[in-house]
C-alpha cells in the first residue's frame, strides 16, 4: 500500500516541476533592443499646489510621469531659505512626499527646488530644475535674479540675503542655491524684497561655503543687489580660480574718513594718489579685508596705481553719506580666553564701527585686574582709526582676570559720534 502512494507523490511533484519549468519558459518578457528612453520624467502633479499661500501643512507630495530613481532624491531636494533639520523624503515610485520638520517664518516665501540630480529608473534626469514655492503668508513674493555665468564647467549661483556687505559672507551656508543651465544662463526666483549677495561657482562647490584654493568662483560686477518685486539683471560672472586684477570696485565718502571697496583683498596696497600726483595715505579697513581707510578730506578723483602696473581713476561722492549711529566696538564681541606667550603677549585688538579722532594718552583705555580692580600695566595705543590695541607691559599672568575701561565721551568718532556707552 505504501509504494504505490509514494509513487503517486512522485509523479504528481515532477509534474508540477515540469509545469513550473514550462511557465518560465512560456513567461512573457520584453523583447531585447528597441529604441533607449531618453524622455525626461516630467511633473505631473503637486499637492498643494505650486504658489499656495496661508501654508500650514509641512508634507508635500510630487507625481511624475514615470517611475524615479530612489537614490537619485537623497542629492536632488533643496530646501530655500535654509531649513533646520532637514526635510525628510518618503520614496513612491513615481514620486516622492517631503516633510519639512522645522519652524516655518512668518510670512515667509519657501522655494523646493528639484535638481537635475533626479533621474528615472533609465537615469534620465529631469530636463531642467524644477522650482515649487508657497508661502506662509498671503502672498507669494516674486522678486528674482538672472544671469549667466562663462565656465567650461557646469556651475551653479549662491544667493544670500543680506542688507550690509561683508566677505565673510561668501564663506558660509548659502541660502539660496540655483544650478545653471548648460548655455550658463540661470534665474533665482521667488526672493522677497530687500538686498542680496550673488556669487557663481563651479558645480562641485554648489551649495557649500566658498573655498577658493579648490573651486572656481566669479563674483557681478554690482556685489549688493537690490530686489523688489520683479526680475534684476543680467549679471554676467565669470569663473575663474587666478586671482582677477585687483580693482576698485566704489567709494563711500563719510565726514571725515572714505571707505574704498575692491574686488578682492587689496593686498599689496595700492599706491593713492591725487590728480596731482600728491599721496594720499591709506590703511587696510579692519572691519572687512576688502576695503580700505582714507581719513581726512580727499581729493574727488583719485589715481590707484596698482602692483601689476595698471591704474584706475576713481570718483569720489560729491556728498558725504550720513551716519549718526552711536560708537561701537565692533570686534571682540564675546569676552576672551587668551594663551599667555611669555615675552609676546598676545595683543589684543579693539576694533570699533567707524573710525575714531585721534586719541590722547588720557582718551585710551585701561586695564584693570577684576580680582583687586587694581592697574594693570599696558602698552595702549591707536594702531588704525578704527583699531586700538593692548599688549601687557610684561606677561598676561596665568589664572588671572583683567577687564578693560574706558569713559564713552572720550571715544569721540571723525563724524563727532560717540561711544554708545562706558
Amino acid at each position: 500500500m505504501n509504494a504505490p502512494s509514494h509513487s503517486r507523490i512522485l509523479r504528481r511533484s515532477l509534474t508540477l516541476l515540469l509545469l513550473g519549468l514550462l511557465w518560465r519558459c512560456a513567461a512573457i518578457q520584453a523583447p531585447p533592443g528597441g529604441p533607449k528612453d531618453t524622455e525626461p520624467p516630467q511633473l505631473v502633479s503637486v499637492d498643494p499646489p505650486n504658489e499656495s499661500t496661508g501654508v500650514t501643512t509641512h508634507r508635500f507630495r510630487f507625481q511624475f510621469s514615470e517611475y524615479l530613481l530612489e537614490e537619485s532624491l537623497t542629492d536632488g531636494i533643496q530646501v530655500f531659505p535654509r531649513m533646520d533639520p532637514p526635510p525628510e523624503v518618503q520614496y513612491e515610485e513615481d514620486g516622492f512626499q517631503i516633510y519639512l520638520p522645522g519652524d516655518y517664518r512668518p510670512n515667509q516665501t519657501y522655494v523646493l527646488t528639484l535638481t537635475r540630480n533626479i533621474r528615472d529608473e533609465h537615469q534620465v534626469p529631469l530636463a531642467e530644475d524644477i522650482q515649487y514655492a508657497f508661502s506662509t503668508g498671503a502672498a507669494i513674493d516674486h522678486g528674482s535674479i538672472r544671469g549667466r555665468v562663462y565656465s567650461r564647467k557646469p556651475a551653479a549661483v549662491h544667493v544670500w540675503k543680506t542688507d550690509s556687505l561683508r566677505d565673510s559672507v561668501y564663506f558660509t551656508f548659502p541660502d539660496y542655491v540655483r544650478l545653471c543651465r548648460e548655455d550658463g544662463s540661470f534665474q533665482l526666483g521667488y526672493l522677497s524684497p530687500g538686498g542680496y549677495v550673488l556669487l557663481a561657482v563651479e558645480k562641485t562647490g554648489a551649495g557649500m561655503p566658498l573655498k577658493p584654493a579648490s573651486v572656481a568662483y566669479g563674483l557681478p560686477h554690482r556685489l549688493l543687489i537690490r530686489v523688489d518685486s520683479a526680475a534684476v539683471g543680467p549679471f554676467h560672472l565669470r569663473l575663474q580660480k587666478d586671482p582677477v586684477p585687483l580693482y576698485a570696485l566704489e567709494a563711500t565718502r563719510f565726514s571725515g574718513w572714505t571707505e574704498i571697496r575692491f574686488n578682492r583683498k587689496p593686498v599689496p596696497l595700492p599706491d593713492i594718489r591725487s590728480i596731482d600726483q600728491v599721496p594720499v595715505p591709506a590703511v587696510p579697513d579692519p572691519r572687512d579685508s576688502l576695503q580700505i581707510l582714507l581719513t581726512g578730506n580727499p581729493p574727488d578723483t583719485l589715481l590707484i596705481a596698482y602692483r601689476d602696473s595698471h591704474t584706475q581713476q576713481l570718483s569720489l561722492p560729491a556728498t558725504p553719506a550720513r551716519d549718526t549711529t552711536a560708537v561701537q566696538l565692533r570686534s571682540p564681541d564675546t569676552p576672551l580666553r587668551l594663551s599667555p606667550e611669555k615675552g609676546k603677549g598676545p595683543a589684543v585688538d579693539l576694533i570699533f564701527s567707524k573710525p575714531l579722532a585721534p586719541l590722547s594718552p588720557a582718551d585710551l583705555p585701561l586695564v584693570y585686574r577684576s580680582a583687586d580692580t587694581t592697574l594693570f600695566e599696558t602698552l595702549v595705543s591707536q594702531t588704525s582709526p578704527v583699531t586700538v590695541t593692548i599688549r601687557p607691559f610684561t606677561d598676561w599672568e596665568p589664572d588671572s582676570r583683567y577687564f578693560i575701561r574706558a569713559r564713552g565721551e572720550r571715544l569721540l568718532a571723525l563724524d563727532s559720534t560717540r561711544y554708545q556707552d562706558s
